[in-house]
């Protein structure tokens, strides 16, 4: 049984944090020995999860992104930290980023509260959350 390991990362919930985001995922996805295509796959979904997290009703103020690998995979969750202020707007169709996600990634669950969506997580395997 692999022992679980975990890294976390926090980035202002704004659209050029997306970037750190990918480059640590980037270099996550080496050390698992990710082949290009679930790489490709990855870093495209992660910017669709920071595209819905931040195009919400309220304010975001961070994004805390958590990597777990166990002996289900890997496993990347995005968390929004709301802030007090709303926004003038539409927030971004969860249900389509659902449908764009799961093309990209084997398992996606989307997490929701009263504001909007809080929470993405990615699972390259068959769902076992």
């Amino acid at each position: 049984m692999k022992e679980s390991q975990s890294i976390r990362l926090s980035v202002p919930a704004k659209a050029e944090y997306a970037l750190v985001i990918r480059t640590a995922l980037g270099g996550i996805g080496v050390i698992h020995n990710l082949d290009i295509d679930r790489m490709d796959d990855l870093l495209a979904a992660a910017d669709e999860c920071v595209d819905l997290l931040i195009h919400q009703t309220r304010e975001g103020l961070a994004i805390d992104m958590t990597c777990l690998e166990d002996e289900k995979g890997l496993k990347v969750h995005f968390e929004l930290m709301w802030g007090e202020k709303k926004r003038e707007g539409r927030e971004v169709d969860a249900q389509m980023s659902q449908a764009v996600l799961s093309t990209l990634i084997a398992c996606v669950n989307i997490e929701t509260d009263e504001y909007g969506v809080k929470g993405i997580t990615l699972l390259q395997s068959p769902c076992r959350f």
